[in-house]
This record gives structure tokens, C-alpha cells and sequence, in this order.
């Protein structure tokens, strides 16, 4: 009886470690599948991800945009298939959505190549000037020899009217890419709200030098001109301006008032009407044109686009100014009068005196 138990207890024991043997073979069995399985995911993301890049090279944003966002879901751990992903939205202007990405990629890879940088673009894209700020100052401790987030910052710094803060930036942009055209027009955007005029001429010409078709850069040095009180140099400029883009606002109405301001009363009332055909919205247009317009003894016309004008902003003083000198001139004495009371009651103290003289009761 003894020995059967033994031997039943040998039996036993085999029996066990047979089950042993068998659980090991099971774990190591799911361990080899659950190993190859990842492997398989993986491969799969990256051919997502590569089938992601080429279509987003042929700018098929949403194709290349459901790629890469197979690619995440297999493997959560893609840098560069978060980068790229948040890269589309950033080209959709889909700013807050790139930020989410971006966030995320930056938790993962905290130092991940310019992550920092279009993290601080997309904010400032939004307006969050002081996020986009940290977020471009993280980027420029971490990788020090890239330019743009020196540029961004400063243009960020120029937006927020802090031109010191915003030539200490552009200035380093310089330093690292001298070929870039933006750097130096907005470093004479810096100096020309510091009013070191001759300055901010310099880097306005350095920006055209960088870039000759720049109608921004003709623009702006002709302003500085303009200031200096050299009227020939600021219209020889917007001219040229006028001659690389003449249906720009902006220079349209520039070149209008130094010529007006040099009494070529035609030729800037050309350049206002061209600016209202190609704004017919845009109000200044219509109060320049009216000042051109009583110079040139054209009251009627004048008293129109004031009468436009008005319709559309009846806070503006000046315009109830011109409209009573143009009513005037056509003998309207009451419509003067009214308009000249409502330009003083705007604060135009000009208005006292044709108040004064020319509407007593």
C-alpha cells in the first residue's frame, strides 16, 4: 500500500509538472503573439505614416490627414506623425486643433524639433501673445540656431507696440538668416515707431534690397520721407510702389495725400477714386476725395461722397466740417450751419469760427 501511494504520488507529480510545462508554453505562446502583434501595429503606423507624408506632399490635406491619424491610433508614440498631423491643421488655419496636437508632442518629446516654435505660431495665430511668447522663448533655449522663433517673438513685440523688446529680437533673427526679407522691414517698423527715422530708412532699404518687389517696404520708406518733410523722395517711392501693385489700399491712398499735399489735386483724386473702386466700402476714401474735390471748386461731387460718408459714420467731425464748407459754397446757408454745429459738438474746434461768422440768427 505504501509503495502504490508512492507511485501514485510519482504519478501525480508528472502529471503536475506536465501542467507546468504546458502553462509556461501558453504564456510564452501569447507573449510571441502579443510581440508580434505589436511589431505588426507598428509596421502598420509607419505605412500610414509614410503614405501620409507622400499625399501630403501633394497637398491632399484631408487624405494625408486620416494617415496620419491611423498611424497615431496604432501607435500612440509617432512623433512624427503627431508633428505632421498638427502640421495639416496649421495649413488648414485649424490653429486650435494644432495646438491640442502640439501639446500633446511636446508632452511626449518636451525637446522634439520645433515643437515649441509652431506651438508659440499657433497661439499667436489665436492672439495669445503672452503664451505665444513662453512657448517661442522655450524654443529658442533649446535649439538656439533656428531664426524664426527670434523673428516671431519680435514681431510679436512689434504688435504689442513694445519696439525695444521687438529690435532686440529682429535683430537676432538677422544675425542667424540675413536673407530674410521680413526681419529687416519689420526692424524699420520698430525704429519708424521710435521715430529714429533714418534708421528705420536704412532697414526699409535693406528689405528692398533683400526683396526689390516689396510694395510693403517701397510703402514704408516712402513714409519715412514723407515725415522728414521730403515730399519728392516719399512720392518717387509710393510711385514705384503704385507701379509693382496698383490696386493696393494702402498705397493708393498714401500716394493720394502726398500728392494732394503737393497740390497735383488730378492725379491724387485719380488715386482716391481708384481706391474706392477697389474698396467701395473703404470711408477715408470718400473724405479724401471730398477734400480734392472742394479744392477743385466741385461741391456737389464733394457734398456726395460726404454725404456717403456720413451715412456710414456720422461720428467723425471733420466730414460735417467739409460738408458745411461744400454747403456753403452752393448757397445751402442752413444746411451749413447745421452741419458746422454737429462738427463742434464732435469736438472740431475749427467749427467755432464758421459758427460764429456765419450762423447768426
Amino acid at each position: 500500500m505504501t509503495l502504490l501511494l508512492i507511485i501514485r504520488g510519482i504519478k501525480l507529480a508528472d502529471i503536475i509538472q506536465r501542467n507546468n510545462y504546458l502553462i509556461l508554453f501558453i504564456s510564452v505562446f501569447f507573449l510571441l503573439t502579443g510581440s508580434v502583434r505589436s511589431q505588426n501595429a507598428f509596421a502598420d503606423a509607419e505605412n500610414h505614416y509614410q503614405l501620409g507624408l507622400k499625399l501630403f506632399q501633394e497637398n491632399k490635406l484631408e487624405d494625408a490627414l486620416n494617415e496620419f491619424t491611423y498611424s497615431i491610433s496604432k501607435n500612440p508614440n509617432h512623433l512624427n506623425a503627431r508633428f505632421n498631423k498638427a502640421m495639416i491643421h496649421v495649413r488648414k488655419l485649424q490653429f486650435n486643433q494644432a495646438i491640442l496636437d502640439l501639446e500633446e508632442l511636446r508632452r511626449l518629446s518636451p525637446i522634439y524639433d520645433k515643437v515649441n516654435y509652431f506651438l508659440g505660431y499657433a497661439k499667436y495665430k489665436v492672439e495669445a501673445s503672452d503664451s505665444a511668447l513662453s512657448d517661442l522663448k522655450k524654443e529658442i533655449r533649446i535649439h538656439p540656431q533656428y531664426f524664426e522663433p527670434y523673428y516671431l517673438a519680435g514681431r510679436i513685440y512689434l504688435l504689442n507696440q513694445q519696439a525695444d523688446s521687438a529690435i532686440y529680437y529682429l535683430n537676432k533673427s538677422v544675425l542667424l538668416n540675413q536673407k530674410y526679407y521680413s526681419s529687416y522691414h519689420d526692424l524699420g517698423v520698430a525704429y519708424f515707431m521710435k521715430n529714429s527715422l533714418d534708421t528705420a530708412a536704412s532697414f526699409f532699404t535693406e528689405a528692398i534690397n533683400v526683396k526689390p518687389g516689396s510694395v510693403m517696404s517701397h510703402r514704408d520708406l516712402a513714409m519715412v520721407y514723407y515725415y522728414k518733410g521730403n515730399l519728392d523722395k516719399a512720392t518717387e517711392k509710393l510711385t514705384k510702389a503704385f507701379q509693382l501693385d496698383s490696386t493696393n489700399i494702402y498705397t493708393l491712398m498714401n500716394l493720394g495725400t502726398v500728392l494732394y499735399e503737393t497740390q497735383n489735386y488730378i492725379e491724387a483724386q485719380n488715386m482716391f477714386t481708384r481706391s474706392i473702386h477697389a474698396n467701395p466700402e473703404y470711408l477715408p476714401a470718400y473724405i479724401n476725395r471730398s477734400a480734392i474735390y472742394i479744392e477743385m471748386g466741385k461741391y456737389e461731387e464733394a457734398i456726395a461722397d460726404l454725404d456717403f460718408y456720413i451715412l456710414h459714420d456720422d461720428k467723425n467731425g471733420l466730414a460735417f466740417l467739409n460738408r458745411g464748407i461744400a454747403n456753403e459754397n452752393t448757397f445751402r446757408w442752413k444746411e451749413a450751419c447745421k452741419d458746422w454745429k454737429k462738427a463742434l459738438e464732435l469736438g472740431v474746434t475749427k467749427a467755432q469760427k464758421y459758427v460764429e461768422e456765419q450762423c447768426k440768427e
